[in-house]
């Protein structure tokens, strides 16, 4: 099995509604996305799959929240759940190109270099 790790990062706002403390306050995070992606073989080249198409992905994903009020956008804007929500618009983007030897095993998302949430979905036997 082998695994690949990309990374990107993007600036934007957010507040918790119904906190207490600081972050019930708009406040900003310049968030920092890994994306892992597992699959078992190699292509002709030697390689899993093509650095340059994963990062395609995540950078768009990133572009869409960059400089963006994340209530906006949205639901709970919690970074478990930015993290689902990546999680989540990588994979149907790398479905959309019909991928499927390689397979986004998680998505972690630091909103400073101390706090991490990762998410990912259990496998299927």
């Amino acid at each position: 099995m082998f695994q690949l790790e990309i990374r990107d990062h993007f600036d934007s706002a957010h507040m918790l509604p119904n906190y207490i403390g600081k972050c019930g306050r708009m406040h900003g995070h310049r968030w920092r996305v890994v994306v892992l992606v597992q699959g078992q073989k190699l292509n002709g080249m030697g390689m899993l799959v093509d650095f340059c198409r994963l990062k395609e992905i995540l950078k768009a994903i990133c572009e869409q929240l960059d400089h963006r009020v994340l209530n906006d956008l949205v639901p709970i804007p919690t970074a478990e759940y930015l993290a689902k929500h990546i999680y989540n618009c990588f994979v149907k983007m790398w479905a959309d190109l019909q991928e499927t030897k390689v397979r986004c095993l998680q998505v972690s998302i630091w909103e400073n270099p101390d706090c991490c949430a990762t998410y990912f979905e259990e496998q299927q036997p």
